[in-house]
């Protein structure tokens, strides 16, 4: 008797500046890589002024996405995840590429933060050597450049900057590669860490992890020659510099791809930056980033539910939540959802967001809604996409009080009608809850159309108190063009 075949998964990194596609499946207790590939799109060259993608980037990426979509078919890979990173995050035009490359591909596309494409990246080179000790990993992207401080366990500290070698190589080295534009881009990278680099030097690391394409690339041409191959120093980084200032040409005839030779002085004036400001003395590569750490939650899929969880509770402790009131409002949540049709991810945002809606108290009491949202929009949420953070975040502000600035969320992950139902189920369970009040009785909630009708118990619908609420509430709910009816129910 054979063991069923592992399953094939497939990873697509979809970076500022290339787009990388990773197939795999799992062998005993081993991560098998079965195909990768790797294509220079540059998406973030020729951004506007406002930061849109430009017609021919769009047109090099879904290109790319078809030549992925054909190998997938061919390869008959059984799950595939796709993320995209600082360039589609950043894009207000995002929507017009991901809409496209949505019909592409058999997975819908995760825009994922800053924060969370760091935890990834260490996903991925944890993966691929043993941490045993606190490092400083860093990984420079097209658009954004990612610094992890991480050993055995989770990631310690995370951080995502948007400074990278193709976003520096368009303002710096457009027109020309001199020491005097270097000095500019290393100053400009310096300038831009100095807000969070006396944390991460407070926590320490023990060594320095470099990962992707530059890093690569500038650690091929300073170590080819040298007696130690596996540690670049900053004298390898002035060389090169001088070697680019002096005869760019010379790297072409060393081997260097002309692809990578045309974002090259961005990515080294970044490196240079760090290597100043974090006071680098050494620096290992890891050939494992973002794919891999992709990679590794897809066979290990309770793993990314877990770090959700944990920042979840993270959150509640740092504001001081009351756990009693947040389970009970979760507990009357999960009776009046249960009649409702919404979708897993959906309702598992909805539980959460009853565990978190009161954080804002810490703020300010008045208002305190808006402030838990604004919380949840900006906070650093591991285990979260950006789809997945906005969700949360609108689901918070505006689970209480009226509802005339409500806001229109155009996302993927669930219509505009199941977001509603879903936002009016949570402000009914902490009506039912509200004064912190414990008791707990079957509720019903379901839907027709735009109306949701609600069932109590006679002990709710005698409550007064309550019932003025809800009266409240259908108004609230009018000026948004739903409607709510409440009955007594035995």
């Amino acid at each position: 008797m054979t063991d069923n075949p592992s399953p094939i998964i497939a990873a697509i990194d979809m970076g500022s500046n290339s787009f990388h596609f990773c197939v795999a499946r799992r062998v005993k207790d081993q991560i098998q890589q079965v195909y990768s590939f790797k294509q220079r799109v540059r998406l973030a060259e020729g951004m506007d002024d406002d930061g849109n993608l430009c017609p021919q980037a769009m047109e090099r990426g879904l290109e790319c996405l078809n030549q992925f979509a054909d190998k997938l078919a061919e390869l008959e890979v059984d799950q595939t995840r796709a993320v995209a990173t600082f360039a589609l995050r950043q894009a207000p035009n995002r929507e017009d590429f991901v809409d496209e490359a949505n019909r592409i591909l058999p997975c819908e596309i995760e825009v994922v933060p800053g924060v969370e494409e760091a935890r990834l990246i260490f996903q991925g080179v944890r993966l691929s050597q043993h941490i045993d000790r606190p490092s400083l990993v860093i990984d420079i992207g097209g658009g954004s450049t990612e610094f992890i401080i991480g050993g055995e366990n989770e990631p310690q500290m995370l951080h995502s900057e948007a400074m990278g070698c193709v976003s520096f190589q368009q303002y710096f080295f457009s027109k020309e590669i001199s020491k005097r534009q270097f000095k500019k881009a290393i100053l400009r990278a310096e300038r831009q860490m100095h807000p969070f680099v006396n944390a991460f030097k407070h926590q320490g690391w023990d060594k320095v992890i470099g990962t992707s394409g530059t890093v690569k690339a500038i650690m091929n041409l300073c170590l080819n020659q040298a007696d130690d191959q596996s540690r670049l120093t900053d004298e390898h980084l002035k060389q090169l510099q001088q070697d680019l200032c002096d005869d760019p040409q010379q790297l072409l005839d060393a081997g260097l791809d002309p692809e990578r030779l045309r974002v090259l002085p961005g990515g080294l004036a970044v490196l240079r930056g760090i290597f100043s400001v974090f006071k680098i003395e050494a620096m290992e590569f890891s050939p494992a980033a973002l794919r891999e750490g992709v990679i590794s939650e897809m066979l290990h899929p309770t793993h990314i539910g877990s770090v959700a969880n944990h920042t979840v509770d993270s959150l509640r402790r740092l504001y001081h939540v009351d756990q009693d009131h947040a389970d009970n409002v979760s507990k009357s949540l999960a009776y009046l959802i249960s009649g409702l049709k919404i979708k897993v991810e959906l309702q598992q945002l909805l539980f959460w967001a009853a565990q978190l809606h009161e954080i804002g108290i810490q703020l300010n009491p008045k208002g305190f809604q808006r402030h838990s949202g604004y919380i949840l929009s900006e906070a650093n949420m591991r285990g979260f996409n950006l789809e997945q953070q906005q969700v949360l975040a609108w689901l918070v502000s505006h689970h209480r009080k009226n509802l005339k600035n409500l806001q229109k969320l155009d996302v993927r992950l669930a219509s505009n009608k199941q977001l509603m139902q879903s936002l009016i189920a949570l402000r009914i369970a902490c009506l039912l809850h509200l004064g912190h009040t414990s008791n707990h009785y079957p509720v019903t909630l379901t839907q027709d159309g735009e109306h949701m009708h609600l069932g109590l118990p006679p002990e709710l619908y005698q409550n007064e108190l309550l019932m003025s609420e809800l009266v409240r509430e259908q108004h609230y709910l009018k000026v948004v063009n739903w409607s709510l009816s409440v009955e007594e129910v035995d």
